[in-house]
């Protein structure tokens, strides 16, 4: 029988044994001599790809069991377990055992789970991380071997219900949002608010005198409110749940936005339930959501729906413009079904021209995906004409020079009874998938011309789900003479296009607009003129707030440190004094009217009377680097402009965190041969030329120089 220490925490569904089982194998790599350690990495990884191929085996009826050994090995054992019948080294080679006869038809076996392992493994992006790397690839696998659950359909989706019930429905759920407090709602109550699916291609005339007085729907509503169908929102959460470990931080939280959430039907879609990695298999800690939505009526029922997440009532633009440097490369996944309509007088909003496009669609990709860290993944559904569109190619072009494409789907139109899947639309629709390179190609990959040229579904015909009926006409994907036409019950696995890897990338200069502090917080509209006296203090403090969130966004540790203690206990006091600011409807409808004060004082507590966890703890502020891994000089530079002061040590282990493996050696090299000049007493200070060769203690540099040179 094989040792149990040659087996550690096997169990998939562990997250205890899998914790520990990564702590051991970094620990075998960070506690070994340094010229040992990376040697010592590679057989980790090798353990990490074996363990992969053992789930694939095992969900063959094998029973396969990785081994921790000295080197990494895969052992195919009889079904007691008593004897080892194969072993397959670390370098690919087939051990057999002579007592067991046919052992070496097992090569095909062992060959077709090492292929497929490969092939998963290509579609990560953070390989750097051990943990991060195997966490992602364990699931991907597991994944790829777990037949998703049928789907109970209990009643058919608000969304494929009729006009007059989809209208009731709609008229309960906003007398009951009004009624009663989140806090308040049964596990009834928020089942009605769920049955609300916005006034997309329904008559607000007819039931105008039948609305709650505080919640009327805008106009606006009729021509964009149409919610994503039930069926799609959970199909595209199941795509996406094996990608999630790769897409979480340092702290196992992802981080997403959905620009327009409405009530959060792409949100909800999110559960447990669904999702392998959220169960307790310990591949990520949970899903950090924010959610802008700018109808009153849909931010006011997701508030009710999911207590738990920060939603802004306001456009987009006015999000990017105020937030933006709060969250800009930190979220790992961006989910949105954006309105598909002009964007009018939202546009004078965000006023950074390189963004401005007339249809809403297109602003809200393009602008969403650049807030992604680098890697991170994007799925937006949009009008087919945007990947088949031939006015769209300069479009599409933007985009592709910034963010890879992963894949699509369009969708069918029309089910098989001639009825539309999003009553009263009228469109085709595609789910497009992007992840985000990290930086700017000089030129369009020769890989995606293709794609450029709008010819994508030529090349990949089975990613229609359905029967095209009729010729491609318009841009918008608008026509009565196209329609695809099938039954939509989930999306296929999503195969990831590969990522060009020699590609030449550049770094993206930050927007001024999302690096300013003083864009985030406009004072002049903070508190409106003749606001009771009562609210004033909280409204002080959400101005605090915002200026204390912009100095952390802008990664200015000083200001932000110097911020927060006074800030902490003053957030604190207020909630001791005055209770819970959620709790205060004044507030809440000084929030509803635009006051970014009282959202933000809002914000920054949880809804059960907590402070946030941004607010809750001392700035931790690191810099935040968009550029490649390998580019040690922009890292350098992004160090030193942040701290003054730079060595090679840290410098290294920052290099190694974004995913970069050269050794020190090879970094002093490309900086000496970029200006840089090395100093300091033991030798190891880092300084670009310009600071090197100016300050008062040249000479003292120069003494260190000439004493080095003389060693």
């Amino acid at each position: 029988m094989l040792k149990e220490r040659t087996r550690p925490g096997w169990r998939d569904d562990d997250p205890t044994g899998r914790a520990e089982l990564l702590q051991k194998l970094s620990d075998r790599v960070t506690e070994a001599p340094p010229d040992q350690q990376e040697r010592l990495a590679r057989r980790a990884r090798t353990y990490v790809d074996l363990r992969a191929e053992a789930i694939l085996l095992r969900a063959k009826g094998q029973a396969a069991e990785p081994l921790l050994l000295r080197y990494p090995a895969l052992a195919l054992l009889s079904g007691d377990g008593a004897a080892v019948i194969a072993l397959r080294d670390a370098k690919g080679v087939l051990h057999e055992n002579p007592a067991y006869t046919g052992a070496s038809a097992l090569q095909n076996v062992f060959d077709a789970a090492h292929q497929r392992v490969a092939q998963i493994r290509d579609q990560i992006a953070d390989g750097a991380r051990l943990d991060r790397y195997a966490n992602a690839l364990w699931s991907r696998t597991a994944a790829d071997v777990t037949p998703s659950a049928p789907t109970v359909e209990i009643e058919s989706p608000p969304d494929l219900k009729d006009k007059p019930w989809r209208t009731e429905a709609n008229l309960q759920a906003m007398r009951l949002v009004m009624a009663k407090e989140p806090g308040e709602m049964t596990s009834g109550d928020l089942q009605i608010l769920t049955r609300y699916s916005g006034w997309g291609g329904l008559s607000i005339d007819k039931v105008q005198d039948q609305f709650p007085a505080d919640l009327v729907p805008e106009s606006f509503g009729l021509i964009h409110e149409y919610y994503t169908p039930t069926v799609i929102a959970d199909s595209l959460a199941e795509v996406l749940c094996p990608f999630l470990p790769e897409l979480a931080g340092r702290d196992g939280i992802v981080r997403a936005l959905e620009p327009s959430a409405g009530i959060g039907r792409l949100i909800r879609a999110f559960t447990p339930r669904r999702c392998l990695a959220l169960e307790a298999g310990g591949q990520i800690k949970r899903i950090e959501w924010t959610a802008v939505e700018f109808s009153k009526v849909s931010s006011t029922l997701l508030r009710a729906l999911r207590g738990d997440i920060n939603v802004f009532h306001m456009p987009f633009e006015r999000w990017v413009r105020e937030e933006g440097s709060h969250y800009h490369g930190t979220l790992g996944l961006i989910l949105s079904n954006p309105p598909y309509g002009e964007r009018g007088a939202f546009a004078r909003e965000d006023r950074d021209e390189f963004y401005f496009e007339k249809r809403a669609y297109a602003y809200f990709m393009r602008r969403a995906l650049d807030l992604l860290i680098p890697g991170g993944i994007g799925v937006f559904l949009v009008p087919a004409g945007f990947v088949t569109g031939k006015t769209n190619r300069p479009l599409r072009e933007k985009i592709l020079l910034r963010h890879h494409f992963l894949g699509a789907y369009r969708l069918p139109s029309h089910d098989l009874r001639g009825r539309e899947n999003v009553p009263g639309a009228g469109l085709v629709m595609d789910i497009v998938f992007w992840r985000n390179r990290g930086g700017e190609l000089r030129e369009i990959d020769e890989a995606d011309t293709y794609i450029l040229d709008g010819d994508y579904f030529e090349r990949h015909p089975s990613h229609i789900l359905g029967a095209e009926d009729g010729a491609f006409a318009g841009d918008e994907g608008r026509s009565w003479r196209y329609k695809v036409t099938g039954e939509l019950r989930s999306l296929p696995p999503l195969d990831p296009r590969p990522i060009c890897t020699a590609c030449v990338i550049d770094t993206i200069a930050r927007s001024a607009d999302l690096g300013a502090p003083q864009t985030v917080l406009r004072d002049e509209d903070e508190v409106p003129s003749g606001t009771d006296d009562a609210l004033r203090p909280a409204l002080e403090l959400g101005r605090r707030v915002g200026r204390y969130l912009a100095a952390v966004g802008a990664d200015d540790a000083p200001r932000a440190a110097a911020l927060w203690p006074e800030l902490h206990a003053a957030l604190v006091d207020l909630a001791k004094t005055q209770g819970n600011p959620r709790q205060r409807k004044e507030l809440r409808a000084l929030a509803d009217n635009g006051v970014s004060a009282a959202e933000r004082i809002l914000n920054a507590f949880t809804r059960s009377g907590e402070l946030i966890a941004a607010l809750s703890a001392p700035p931790v502020v690191e810099p935040k680097y968009t550029g490649q891994p390998d580019d040690v000089v922009a890292q350098a530079e992004l160090l030193f402009r942040q701290r003054r002061h730079l060595n090679i040590e840290t410098l290294h282990k920052f290099h190694l965190s974004q995913g970069g493996s050269a050794d020190q050696a090879d970094i002093i090299s490309t900086l000496v041969a970029k200006g840089w000049a090395l100093d300091g007493e033991s030798w190891d200070e880092l300084l670009p030329e310009d600071a090197y060769l100016t300050g008062i203690d040249l000479w003292a540099k120069h003494d260190r120089a000439q004493a080095r040179a003389t060693r």
